[in-house]
């Protein structure tokens, strides 16, 4: 190797050494609780070694041994109690760190325990003055975020500031879970403290523009087409007066008191609502799947009913739960219009096609094998009766 080439290739493992020691000195003195003393302990292990070396070069012959016994032996005596406790603490760290949880710090959190209890203690405006202290420190944390906008809706009766704050909120990088609890939180509070419908469906329409095709969708959806009416909710507040009608006279002696039942809503008005609502909320669950099921029961059109289960089984992202449970309640009404099983037993099957390895899987293949059984409970029973006058 030539002279130049292994000089500098010393030079760099020379420089490597050094680097590497000093960071371990830099690391062990930014994790020492006296780093003075740390220091110390550098210098006179510096000074020590620098002296056994020097005196260790310069002894010849029989002066080595004095040098063993009158420069090593004390040096490494004073090395004893000078490193001693450190290397043992840093032997038996690893083991009491199994119990200790190590020495590492924790990641640093928000603290909300101030705010909190000014909270409690009703004062308000102190409490946001601590949130927003640690919303300075971690302006992406979605507890302190919440815990604003719940302050200023509850106890402030803020409701725009509230809103503002929800809004800041959804334009942050947030899960979509936190973003929707924190919109159907908005929700909630113009509900209760504005009754003021409109806002909130225009909140809820928020998660529907936010995460289009996503169960969170489906659930706006769904709670938007059974908002009650502002009016609704202002009564609702109030108390209610109830007028009494004059009631029947000589009510004992009418023989025929069908009339005064209540009238109950035919299934040709219930299907036309329930028709009229769905254009309206296309994506209300509830209120199709009580479509499908007047269409069967009542008029008997398994197709139509089919038609009404298939959309909702054909949305997109839906949970497997919720298709299985549509899947079984089409298996229903097939069992009961045409009080056969083979077109359940394929309904049933494409449960388990589509989700073979879902507990709901092996749920419907428990279902395929007593499906004779269900069909019994549909079958009309012949009454026998027995007239004792006709004997043998």
């Amino acid at each position: 190797m030539p002279q130049p080439l292994r000089i500098a290739l010393l030079l760099f493992v020379a420089v490597a050494i050094i680097g590497i020691i000093l960071a371990l000195l830099w690391r062990g003195l930014r994790r020492s609780d006296e780093p003075a003393r740390l220091i110390f302990k550098w210098v006179l292990t510096l000074v020590i070694v620098g002296w056994v070396i020097y005196e260790a070069r310069r002894a010849q012959g029989a002066g080595r041994l004095g040098v063993l016994l009158y420069v090593a032996l004390p040096s490494a005596v004073v090395m004893i109690f000078v490193w001693g406790r450190t290397i043992g603490e840093a032997v038996a760290r690893p083991f009491a760190n199994l119990f200790s949880g190590g020495s590492e710090e924790p990641d640093p959190q928000p603290l909300y325990s101030i705010s909190e209890s000014l909270r409690r203690r009703g004062k308000f405006r102190e409490a946001i003055y601590a949130i927003q202290e640690q919303l300075n420190k971690f302006p992406n944390d979605f507890t302190g975020q919440m815990a604003l906008a719940e302050i200023q809706a509850e106890n402030l009766n803020d409701l725009a500031a509230a809103e503002i704050a929800i809004h800041r909120l959804c334009e942050k990088t947030h899960s979509a879970a936190h973003i929707v609890f924190a919109l159907n939180s908005l929700a909630d509070w113009q509900l209760k403290y504005a009754q003021d419908t409109e806002a909130a469906g225009k909140t809820l329409e928020k998660i529907i523009e936010l995460l289009p095709n996503t169960e969170f969708e489906r659930r706006a959806a769904h709670r938007i087409a059974h908002l009650a009416d502002s009016n609704a909710l202002v009564k609702g507040r109030e108390p209610e007066t109830i007028v009494m009608k004059p009631g029947v006279e000589y009510l004992g002696l009418l023989k025929d008191q069908s009339h005064l039942a209540r009238k109950e809503k035919g299934a040709e008005e219930q299907a036309q609502e329930l028709v009229t609502h769905l254009d309206a909320h296309p994506l209300d669950h509830e209120a199709r799947e009580r479509l499908a099921v007047i269409y069967a029961q009542e008029y008997g059109r398994l197709d139509f009913a089919t038609e009404q289960l298939e959309q909702l089984i054909a949305l997109p992202g839906e949970s497997p739960k919720h298709v299985a449970r549509w899947l079984n309640l089409l298996a229903d009404l097939q069992v009961q219009v045409t009080n056969r099983t083979e077109l359940a037993e394929e309904t049933l099957r494409r449960i388990i096609d589509l989700f073979p390895t879902h507990s709901v899987a092996q749920m419907a293949e428990e279902r395929i094998g007593v499906l004779g059984l269900e069909l019994k409970r549909y079958e009309k029973t012949s009454v026998v009766k027995f007239n004792p006058t006709q004997t043998g």
